[in-house]
């Protein structure tokens, strides 16, 4: 700035090279600016990429590692999916698979659970079952945990919880062919007593 101001008073032929060094040092300068933004830049790319900040994340790096289950379907379903693996902790009414029992720690009942035990577990996934255990899950979410509360209430319902436990896994494809498999065994079922004159009422809870 001070060398274009000074070219201005100048005359002559001295005039034109002030003008001329003046434009040469500006570019000088912005080049050099420049360089060192580039350099920066390469330097954070390879500070990031060196640290592993900047990497591929794999989608089986999303699924639950260590689930814990307030009821029972889910341990059930998780068997049937292969999944076993990722459960940490049951509900004391867990009675299928029999080696469920033996595999696996209790932290809860239906209605009360120990939560100091199950944090002690240090789970990435609470799975539990409606309103009734909404105070075992707001303790649990108030601590950080992460909770899914499933609320069907009926076989329809009881078959989108397969699938949404299979898609929360990976396991989408066997979770579907387990209600497919529901769905055929209902269905012979009912052909077998539509001729029936008898037809029992069933509760079902």
């Amino acid at each position: 700035t001070i060398l274009i101001r000074i070219s201005f008073m100048a005359e002559g032929f001295s005039n034109i090279i002030l003008i001329i060094s003046s434009l040469v040092f500006g570019i000088l300068i912005q080049l050099i600016y420049n360089s060192y933004q580039k350099k920066q830049l390469f330097w954070l790319v390879q500070y990031f990429t060196t640290n592993h900040i900047i990497s591929n994340m794999r989608i089986e790096e999303s699924f639950p590692k260590r689930i814990i289950c307030l009821t029972e379907e889910f341990v059930e379903t998780l068997y049937l999916l292969n999944e076993q693996k990722r459960i940490i902790g049951i509900s004391n009414y867990v009675v299928r698979p029999e080696q469920a029992r033996k595999e696996n720690i209790v932290v809860c009942s239906f209605i009360k659970a120990n939560t100091e035990k199950i944090l002690k577990l240090n789970p990435d996934l609470v799975l539990g079952f409606s309103d009734i255990q909404a105070d075992i899950a707001q303790r649990l979410i108030k601590q950080g945990v992460s909770v899914w509360i499933n609320n069907y209430r009926s076989i329809s319902g009881i078959k989108k919880m397969i699938n949404q436990l299979g898609l929360i896994v990976g396991k989408s494809k066997e979770s579907l062919k387990i209600v497919n498999d529901i769905e055929k065994n209902i269905k012979i079922i009912l052909d077998k007593n539509l001729k029936r004159s008898k037809k029992p009422k069933v509760y079902f809870e």
